[in-house]
């Protein structure tokens, strides 16, 4: 239907602007009338009322790029608490919130879950406070096998 690499040109420089980073978008629709649904995150999270703006802003755009007249929709979204979080730039932008890990064991021992909040992410892992002080825990990428944000009310 549109060329992806053209859609994130078009819409990465806007929400760079609004301030949000591109998570990921999906398009649906005809040829004809397009709805984008657009996935958009920053450090410390985003709120609906930024969510509203990037549509706007995003909406322009297209209407830019499309010419005036072309029929679309679009609206844009935080990525939501399932979303997976899988590279460093994911765990950056989550920094000081709590996830959950599911770890590999080493020499394919069983895997086992990590939580606390992420201090940071660099080359080497996500960092998390683990326990009630807080000790630092590196977690290597290559050993996480699944990571989401822990919702606020679960145990």
């Amino acid at each position: 239907m549109h060329d992806k690499a053209e859609l994130e040109g078009i819409f990465m420089p806007v929400l760079s602007r609004c301030g949000l980073e591109l998570i990921r978008f999906t398009a649906s629709g005809s040829p004809r009338q397009p709805a984008f649904m657009v996935y958009v995150d920053r450090v410390g999270g985003v709120t609906v009322g930024e969510c509203v703006e990037a549509a706007k802003a995003l909406r322009q755009a297209l209407t830019l790029h499309f010419g005036p007249g072309r029929a679309f929709s679009v609206a844009a979204s935080s990525p939501g608490t399932d979303r997976l979080l899988r590279a460093q730039k994911d765990f950056a932008l989550v920094a000081g919130r709590s996830v959950v890990l599911r770890v590999r064991g080493p020499n394919g021992d069983p895997e086992f879950e990590i939580v606390g909040p992420v201090l940071r992410a660099d080359q080497e892992g996500v960092v998390l406070g683990v326990g009630e002080n807080g000790t630092e825990h590196c977690v290597p990428y290559d050993r996480i096998a699944t990571a989401k944000l822990k919702l606020p009310y679960s145990g």
